[in-house]
């Protein structure tokens, strides 16, 4: 049961991921090439940069492979990588509730 919980907080992590990261398209469509943002290099540390471009994003598409896209395809990619996960947590529940049910289980 603990690996099950392990994989669903990977599972949550990596939905966060996501989301933060459409939300950083959004942020992206409402500025111009040559504004200055903030840019996170990890706990809690910025760096100061320039936006060069706003109308293409580079996106991970899997095993270290990444790929130019526009915003919208990237919005696009991102939000089907989502609801790809959020289907399993949608059942979490009722795994857990059958697993339960199992003699030995727990």
């Amino acid at each position: 049961m603990d690996s099950i919980r392990g994989q669903m907080q990977i599972l949550e992590t990596t939905m966060e991921e996501l989301r933060g990261s459409l939300n950083a398209l959004s942020a992206l469509e409402e500025k111009q090439g040559g504004t200055e943002i903030l840019v996170s290099i990890g706990s809690g540390s910025f760096i100061r940069a320039k936006l060069l471009e706003t109308e293409k994003v580079i996106v991970g598409v899997g095993s270290a492979l990444s790929l130019e896209k526009s915003v919208p395809e990237a919005r696009s990619s991102l939000r089907t990588a989502l609801s790809r996960r959020e289907r399993p947590r949608k059942n979490e529940s009722s795994c857990s509730r059958d697993y339960g049910s199992y003699p030995g289980a727990g």
